[in-house]
């Protein structure tokens, strides 16, 4: 992914005289126009495999309205060459099945930070895209960031959920994910510790924690079937996605991205217990005093 910009170089316009251009890269179309003034349409040609995109782009500032129109030149259908373009973002979507299953095992707090997660890397990338800039309700610099922090946050969330910490470690633990990886974020935000310092990080806790259990129980912790089908098949769909990440989306940025969505949504779901064992069991709600009311007042 690129980062963010923007700068001015002047351009002609085909129907008036030079106007001032703004632009930014995008990682799917090689640069994404924003700007045209004063109220002349505008054209930014970008290369894309073996077809060109136009986009148009015109601004009036005194009738503050806003309008573009997008031109394809392919040889291709209209609706592969669509479907390639909205990949991404329609890609993200399969966490929607990750959520659910967390919510059905009572994973609601891990539910909740995959929807936040979903959320933003779909905005996210329909924002990089054409046609969709309508949804981009915030700075773009800002949706990035926390696609990026989602994505590390559900990492961390899934790895304590299966070690199973008791409370209030567990939320402990958690608090200080959320912490942490907000600063390492803000900090740098390309770089591989993003999700390498989280990863590693819940690792070697929990090689801690079943280490001290193999050692009380003289015998294997947890189970071998939870090696079997959840650490090894998860481990495996998270390398992948890691790697499709980091080494690999220069080969075709769409579908490459695209499958490292599905791998990391398929990752969450195979690191997650069956069942959450220190879930609540919904009794009585807790009584209210006046002590207690005067301390919230």
């Amino acid at each position: 992914m690129c980062r963010p910009t923007c700068h001015v170089r002047p351009h002609t316009c085909p129907y008036g005289p030079v106007v001032l251009f703004f632009e930014r890269p995008g990682a799917l179309l090689g640069s994404v126009p924003l700007l045209g003034l004063p109220g002349c349409i505008s054209s930014k040609r970008a290369s894309f495999s073996s077809f060109s995109f136009s986009f148009s782009f015109s601004f009036s500032v005194s009738s503050l309205s806003v309008s573009f129109s997008v031109s394809f030149f392919s040889s291709f259908p209209m609706g592969s060459l669509v479907a390639k373009l909205l990949l991404p973002t329609l890609s993200s979507l399969a966490l929607l099945p990750t959520i659910s299953i967390a919510a059905k095992r009572q994973f609601h707090m891990e539910a909740m930070v995959y929807f936040f997660t979903m959320f933003f890397v779909a905005i996210y990338h329909a924002c990089e895209g054409p046609g969709l800039a309508i949804l981009c309700f915030m700075q773009y610099d800002l949706l990035e960031y926390f696609s990026i922090y989602g994505t590390a946050l559900s990492m961390w969330v899934s790895l304590i959920a299966l070690a199973e910490f008791d409370e209030p470690k567990r939320s402990t633990l958690v608090m200080f994910g959320v912490l942490t990886i907000a600063v390492r974020i803000y900090h740098d935000r390309w770089g591989y510790g993003v999700y390498s310092g989280p990863i590693g990080t819940a690792v070697l806790m929990i090689t801690v924690k079943w280490l001290q259990k193999m050692k009380e129980k003289k015998g294997l912790y947890p189970e071998k079937s939870v090696y079997t089908q959840q650490i090894g098949p998860g481990f495996c769909f998270g390398a992948l996605a890691l790697m499709l990440r980091f080494f690999f989306e220069e080969w075709d940025y769409t579908y490459v991205h695209s499958f490292y969505h599905c791998s990391l949504a398929m990752s969450f779901v195979l690191l997650l217990p069956k069942v959450n064992k220190k879930a609540g069991t919904g009794g009585a709600p807790a009584k209210l005093d006046c002590s207690t009311l005067c301390c919230c007042v």
